[in-house]
């Protein structure tokens, strides 16, 4: 089990306990707010990013969630794909105002806005961002990495979550409510 030290203020948190919140975050936007699950990717993204904030940041002291984040290290540049387009994911969960560390990059999709053939598989411009992100970060001097990456397609009742961890082949799993 991989273990992200922290830097003295926060506790060892793990690749499982965060994995954990995000079962936990989606399954409160299925239960809690099942509306907003009929509105846009956006404002379901937000939705989804608040109940992570809710686990995530009283758990460890100094980590957000944010929602389309583009900012990167203390310059507060952009964050850069390799090839130099900017790169806005959907949800992370990071130190804000420091490269390091950054745990989680996440892009979502709303099946009901994919093709059938379209849903058995991560989309493929996210999968790529998702996975560059983990296996260099944002183009910058001054990042690193994010620990873990994830791709979710939400269903009316449930989501399919791809995950990318450095070193690991990707893995699919099933979150039901």
């Amino acid at each position: 089990m991989n273990a992200w030290a922290g830097h003295g203020e926060h506790p060892r948190v793990t690749a499982d306990d965060l994995k954990g919140w995000v079962r936990a975050a989606l399954r409160s936007t299925y239960t809690e707010d099942p509306p907003i699950l009929l509105a846009n990717e956006r404002a379901v993204v937000a939705r989804f990013a608040m109940h992570l904030a809710n686990c995530v940041e009283p758990q460890l002291t100094g980590i957000h969630v944010d929602v389309e984040y583009s900012r990167v290290g203390q310059q507060r540049n952009p964050k850069r794909r390799a090839a130099g387009s900017r790169i806005y994911p959907d949800v992370i969960v990071h130190k804000r105002t420091r490269p390091n560390p950054n745990l989680l990059a996440a892009e979502f999709k709303l099946a009901r806005r994919l093709r059938v053939a379209d849903r058995m598989a991560p989309d493929r411009d996210d999968e790529a961002r998702v996975e560059e992100l983990v296996r260099t970060g944002p183009a910058s001097d001054d990042t690193r990495p994010y620990w873990l990456g994830l791709c979710v397609t939400l269903y009316d009742d449930h989501a399919t979550l791809w995950w990318f961890e450095l070193g690991n082949p990707r893995s699919e799993e099933e979150v039901r409510v």
